[in-house]
């Protein structure tokens, strides 16, 4: 079996943030209904992130280093403005913080840093429902 080039950037980062139990996801935490591939509907909104890759760029130092360069988008949606603010902070400070040189390992992936931390920038979502966005750069390599 050849070793792994390519990873699921998006889905890596997916896993991250929803193993962050302890202080971003679930009841009584910012990010309280984690991160998600699609936008959510109901009659409660929780507050949640919904993430997309967007257009990338090779390493800077490629192609020495099998690590891929992602930059994401997370869509931070609450049923209000300062629950949504609340956690697209949240989840732009573990981000920061949590993302900085240390290997956080997922399946099949593993996450090394974030940079280029954009926003959160307020962006009402359908029907003006709250929403901020925060966009970063993420390097990751095959596990």
């Amino acid at each position: 079996m050849a070793a792994r080039t390519y990873v699921d950037a998006v889905g890596a980062v997916h896993a991250w943030i929803n193993s962050r139990t302890g202080t971003l996801v679930g009841v009584g935490h910012p990010l309280a209904a984690g991160a998600h591939f699609k936008f959510l509907v109901g009659n409660a909104p929780q507050v949640y992130a919904y993430l997309q890759e967007l257009p990338g760029r090779v390493s800077d130092d490629s192609p020495e280093n099998p690590d891929m360069m992602a930059t994401l988008s997370a869509q931070v949606y609450g049923g209000t403005r300062e629950a949504a603010t609340d956690g697209a902070v949240a989840l732009a400070e573990e981000v920061s913080t949590e993302l900085c040189g240390c290997q956080a390992a997922v399946p099949g992936a593993i996450l090394w840093v974030a940079d280029d931390i954009q926003g959160p920038t307020w962006t009402p979502g359908p029907d003006d429902l709250p929403c901020l966005t925060l966009q970063f750069t993420v390097r990751v390599r095959p596990a």
